[in-house]
């Protein structure tokens, strides 16, 4: 069981760019994007560019999502400035490069296991957009990229006061990069909508409730695992 663990971790793989894949149908596990549970909190934010946008009263949180051959799996947007699009057809891969590539997988590896709840989970989200939209300069309510609903004692307070926190560890902790080596995780991009970085789980049906956070991080290896297995299919096909 030990080795098989082993195996699942090591397999992590986080698509440098888009792959040459199939399509991928992505839809909502429930009716809600966020399912049944809804772990997600109301937030605002500013996100610099062509043009500055600034989006109040929205949801950040984990999506609850499935795919054919791919199963149920979680995940969080990593363009705040794009909305969420189902009906456009995903692949496997990603246009972001380093720094903000690497700092997504140092924080993937170390924090994805400890969202548990609706904060944990927002805290995730504006984390992952703060690495994808503003390189280098990760403070959570500053920069290209800010949280402005940032009253003391709300949700988005409480969110935002544990991102900036991972924020802190993925810029300058060498235990977190240190666990960051070897374990990448899934990202699934399309024109149009928001690119997703996922746990998608190959090996099991999860139900669309989110995995105990203890389970998150063996999803995401299984998830890389089955990734590489596709890729090597449609290499040897």
């Amino acid at each position: 069981m030990k080795k098989m663990l082993s195996a699942a971790l090591l397999g992590l793989t986080f698509v440098a760019s888009p792959a040459l894949a199939s399509p991928i149908d992505v839809n909502k596990q429930t009716s809600s994007v966020f399912g049944t549970q809804g772990w997600k909190v109301t937030t605002s934010f500013f996100a610099a560019g062509m043009p500055d946008v600034n989006r109040t009263n929205i949801s950040a949180g984990a999506f609850q999502l499935t795919a054919s051959g791919l199963g149920d799996f979680i995940a969080f947007c990593l363009q705040p400035r794009e909305w969420l699009d189902l009906n456009v057809a995903y692949t496997e891969g990603t246009s972001l490069v380093d720094p903000s590539l690497s700092d997504l997988n140092t924080l993937a590896a170390n924090a994805f296991f400890a969202v548990n709840d609706a904060i944990s989970a927002a805290a995730f989200q504006m984390a992952v957009w703060e690495l994808a939209h503003d390189a280098g300069d990760y403070d959570i309510d500053d920069g290209l990229f800010k949280i402005t609903a940032l009253d003391i004692g709300t949700d988005s307070r409480a969110a935002a006061d544990q991102a900036q926190t991972w924020l802190d560890l993925v810029s300058g902790d060498q235990q977190w990069a240190n666990n960051a080596q070897g374990k990448n995780f899934l990202i699934l991009s399309a024109n149009g909508t928001q690119d997703l970085l996922t746990n998608i789980d190959n090996s099991q049906v999860v139900g669309d409730v989110p995995v105990p956070a203890s389970g998150l991080l063996l999803l995401a290896g299984l998830a890389g695992a089955g990734a590489v297995a596709r890729r090597k299919a449609r290499k040897a096909a």
